[in-house]
C-alpha cells in the first residue's frame, strides 16, 4: 500500500515539485552566503581604510609635536613650561593695551572680539577698551553681548533712558521668580553706559537653550548648548551688519565660544567657535584674548595657567600695574582643548589657546 501511495505521488509530481523547491533553497543559501562574501569584503576593506585614516591622522600629530617643539623650549608638563616661555616672551616685549587695542581698531576690522572669563569680569577695561576702539575708528556703532534677545527690550528701554538701572534688575528678578532664565550678571550698568555715552547700538546675540542649573547638574548639555548658541550668535552678528544696523563692532564674549567646541579628535567632533562662523560671513575680526588676575577659573584654571601649572602667571606682573599688550609671536599649530561633557572639563593636552587670538591684554 506505502508503494502504491508512492507511486501515485511519483506520478503526480510531488517528488519534482520538492527537488525544484530544494533546488531553490540551496540557491538562496549560495546567494546569502555571496552577499555575506562581499559584507565581510567591505567590512575588511573599511577597517584597512580606518587603521590608515588613524595612522595619518598619529602622522599628523607627531609632526604637529615636531612643529611645536620648534618653538617652544623641551619641559615636563607639570612644568608647563609652553606656558612659562610663551608668556614670558610676551611681556618682554609687552606695550601698554592700547597698543593692541589700536590694531584691533584699524579700519579693515569689521568685528573686534574680548575673550572673557564669565566668573571675574574686568568691566572698567571693557569700558576703557570700548573708548579706544571708538576713538581710533569713529566707525565703532554696535556692541554685541552675549545676553539673550529676549531680554533685548529691557536693555532698549534702559539706554533709551526709559528705565533706571534697578528698575531694569526689578524686572529681571520679576522674570525669574516666573520661573524664566535671564542673562543679566548685575554688572552691565558700566557697559551700557559707555554704550550711550558713544552712540553704541547695544545687541544681545546669544539665545536661552539651557539654563546654568540645568547644566551644572548634567555637563553633557554644554555640548548641545554651544552647538546651538554660537552659529546663533555668529548669524546674528551677520545679520546686524547685512541688515544695515552695524558696521563696526565690538563683542565681549565668553572664552568658550571663542575657541571651537572639541569632544573628541574625529572630524564629527569638532564644532566650530562664534570667530570662526563669524569669519565665513566675510567680517574681518580681531580677537584679544582678555586675562584678568583675579578671573582664574577657580576649578580648571585658565590657558595660560592652569592649575597644574607650578608657575604663577602674574610673577612678572604686579599688581597695580597697568594692564599690558602684546601681539601672539610664531604661534605653534593649534591643538584644541577635548571638553569632556561628562564631568565639564578639559583635556588640555599641552595646547594652547593663544592661537585663537591675534591679541593679549593682561589686567593686573
Amino acid at each position: 500500500m506505502v508503494k502504491a501511495v508512492l507511486g501515485d505521488m511519483e506520478k503526480n509530481g510531488v517528488f519534482e515539485a520538492f527537488d525544484m523547491r530544494k533546488n531553490r533553497c540551496a540557491q538562496m543559501i549560495r546567494f546569502c552566503q555571496v552577499i555575506l562574501l562581499v559584507a565581510m569584503i567591505v567590512f575588511c576593506a573599511s577597517a584597512r581604510a580606518e587603521d590608515r585614516l588613524s595612522q595619518g591622522f598619529s602622522d599628523a600629530l607627531a609632526r604637529l609635536g615636531d612643529s611645536k617643539a620648534a618653538h617652544a623650549p623641551t619641559a615636563t608638563a607639570s612644568d608647563c613650561g609652553e606656558r612659562k616661555a610663551y608668556l614670558a616672551t610676551g611681556l618682554a616685549n609687552s606695550s601698554d593695551a592700547d597698543s593692541i587695542l589700536r590694531k584691533a581698531g584699524a579700519s579693515a576690522v569689521r568685528m573686534v572680539i574680548l575673550g572673557e572669563n564669565h566668573r571675574n569680569r574686568p568691566i572698567d577695561l571693557y569700558v576703557s577698551s570700548l573708548e579706544m576702539l571708538k576713538s581710533v575708528d569713529p566707525a565703532l556703532d554696535c556692541l554685541f553681548l552675549e545676553m539673550y534677545g529676549m531680554e533685548q527690550p529691557l536693555i532698549d528701554d534702559y539706554i533709551s533712558s526709559r528705565t533706571t538701572f534697578e528698575q531694569t534688575r526689578a524686572a529681571v528678578r520679576k522674570n525669574e521668580e516666573k520661573g524664566r532664565s535671564s542673562s543679566f550678571r548685575g554688572d552691565e550698568q558700566p557697559l551700557f553706559d559707555a554704550a550711550k555715552r558713544l552712540g553704541l547700538r547695544v545687541i544681545a546675540a546669544d539665545v536661552n537653550v539651557h539654563t546654568p542649573a540645568q547644566m551644572d547638574k548634567d555637563p553633557s548639555l554644554i555640548v548641545k548648548s554651544i552647538k546651538i548658541r554660537n552659529p546663533f550668535m555668529a548669524d546674528r552678528i551677520a545679520d546686524a551688519f547685512s541688515g544695515g544696523r552695524c558696521h563696526k563692532g565690538a563683542m565681549i564674549l565668553g572664552k568658550s565660544h571663542v575657541m571651537p567646541l572639541v569632544t573628541d579628535r574625529s572630524e564629527r567632533g569638532r564644532w566650530p567657535s562664534v570667530l570662526e562662523l563669524v569669519r565665513t560671513h566675510g567680517l574681518k575680526t580681531f580677537a584679544i584674548d582678555v586675562i584678568h588676575r583675579k578671573g582664574i577659573e577657580p576649578k580648571y584654571g585658565d590657558a595660560l595657567a592652569p592649575k597644574s601649572c607650578s608657575w604663577n602667571l602674574w610673577e612678572r606682573l604686579p599688581a597695580g600695574s597697568a594692564p599690558r599688550g602684546f601681539t601672539p609671536s610664531s604661534p605653534s599649530p593649534a591643538i584644541e582643548p577635548i571638553f569632556n561633557a561628562h564631568d565639564a572639563s578639559f583635556s588640555w593636552d599641552g595646547a594652547p589657546l593663544w592661537e585663537q587670538y591675534d591679541g593679549v591684554i593682561l589686567k593686573p
